[in-house]
């Protein structure tokens, strides 16, 4: 267990959130409800930072913190600072959520995993934004130690999708098995086209020190 963040009110200013179509002023904090990540991708610092282990905060306290800033500061949308939100505390979380009548908006990260993620009761407790790190979207994913295929990445995203939650992707280019520009902007277009995110950041792959990444880059000499 931590204790809940120091907040700096200086800087919890209204502010318009582009939701969709919809824009609307809104008061935004972010909770944690996780640290460290299950996951080990070798472009990824959380291993150095955090070791590859999992810490769930209990979902009681972490609702309990949702109220207190609701009611301390008025503010009204959440998104958790957690590299994934844990798929074990969603369900416990969205029902404590409306256990309690809480009446919020919620934005995490999620990881794609395979089997049932509940949409349609997530949608029900106000997630109203996911943000899902594909990085590559194709099978090649498996090879930066993404663990699940392609095929179970658009099932995840098709699910987010039909319950009416938004969806925002996050994407990498410039790995060292990449063949050419055209063939990349033509593979991720073509599976931008399919997935059809609401949302999309493509970032450079940057090997930073302490990573997989790094030490390939090191012993290649790129």
């Amino acid at each position: 267990e931590w204790s809940w963040a120091v907040r700096d009110t200086r800087w919890m200013r209204p502010r318009t959130l582009e939701l969709g179509v919809i824009a609307r002023d809104s008061k935004a904090l972010s909770v944690t409800g996780s640290r460290e990540c299950s996951f080990d991708c070798s472009f990824c610092t959380n291993g150095e930072m955090w070791g590859t282990g999992f810490n769930r905060v209990n979902v009681t306290k972490v609702v309990d913190e949702i109220e207190f800033l609701m009611k301390g500061y008025d503010v009204d949308t959440f998104s958790f600072s957690d590299l994934m939100l844990p798929p074990k505390m969603t369900e416990p979380f969205c029902n404590e959520i409306l256990e309690r009548g809480i009446k919020a908006n919620f934005f995490p990260l999620m990881s794609v995993v395979p089997g049932k993620t509940p949409w349609a009761l997530m949608k029900k407790a106000g997630f109203i934004e996911v943000g899902i790190g594909v990085e590559i979207p194709s099978d090649i994913r498996t090879g930066i130690g993404k663990r699940f295929s392609y095929q179970v990445v658009k099932d995840f995203i098709r699910g987010a999708t039909e319950a009416g939650i938004l969806v925002k992707l996050f994407l990498i280019i410039g790995f060292p098995h990449e063949e050419s520009e055209d063939s990349v902007v033509n593979s991720y277009l073509a599976a931008l086209k399919e997935l059809m995110p609401h949302f999309l950041r493509i970032h450079f792959a940057t090997p930073f020190p302490g990573t997989k990444d790094w030490v390939t880059y090191c012993d290649r000499r790129y």
